[in-house]
C-alpha cells in the first residue's frame, strides 16, 4: 500500500509523493493546481468539433444545446454528409481536432463501418454525422425542436446565436 503525502513544488504545481511502505521508495508526481482554468470548456470543445464538420465540408451543421432537456448529454453537433465516406472522413476529422487541441478522444464512435449515421460520442457532447436520408428519417431536429440553437452553417452562412 502507498502512502501519499503533499507537498509545494511551486506556485502553480503542487507535488505529490507516494512512498512505499515496504522498500521505502518515494515516487513524485505532478499535476497543474490550475486544471480546471487551463482545460478547454465543453462548449469549446463542440465548437470545435462545428468547425471541423466545417472543414470536412459536412452540409446544413447545428450545434444544440440539450443540456437542459436531457442527462445523455450537454451539446449535439448535427451534420449531413454526401456520402459515408466522407461521414467517416467527417469523424475522424472531428476526433483529430480534439486530440489534437485538447488531448481528448471519444468514448466511442459507431457507425463507421456503414457510414449511414456515425456518432461520435464525447461524454458531455455527442456528435452525430448523417447521409440526407439517414437524417430525414431520425428526425433528430424534430426530436430535440426545443433545443437551444447556438450555431448553423448551411454552406454559405456560419450563424452564431448569442
Amino acid at each position: 500500500m502507498w502512502h501519499l503525502k503533499l507537498g509545494r513544488a511551486g506556485p502553480n504545481w503542487p507535488e505529490i509523493f507516494l512512498t512505499c511502505p515496504f522498500t521505502g521508495r518515494r515516487e513524485s508526481l505532478r499535476y497543474p493546481a490550475t486544471y480546471k482554468e487551463q482545460a478547454i470548456d465543453t462548449l469549446e470543445q463542440a465548437r470545435l468539433a462545428f468547425e471541423a464538420c466545417i472543414d470536412k465540408k459536412g452540409q446544413d451543421i447545428r450545434l444544440l444545446g440539450v443540456g437542459d432537456l436531457t442527462i445523455v448529454a450537454e451539446y449535439f453537433v448535427i451534420c449531413t454528409a454526401l456520402s459515408p465516406q466522407q461521414a467517416s472522413g467527417i469523424a475522424e476529422a472531428i476526433r483529430h481536432s480534439l486530440k489534437e487541441k485538447c488531448s481528448r478522444l471519444p468514448l466511442a464512435i459507431e457507425g463507421g463501418d456503414s457510414g449511414w449515421w456515425v456518432l461520435v460520442d464525447y461524454g458531455d457532447f455527442i456528435c452525430h454525422i448523417f447521409l440526407e436520408e439517414a437524417r430525414q428519417y431520425y428526425a433528430i431536429e424534430q426530436t430535440w425542436a426545443d433545443a437551444k440553437e447556438l450555431a448553423k452553417f448551411d454552406g454559405r452562412l456560419l450563424r452564431k446565436a448569442e
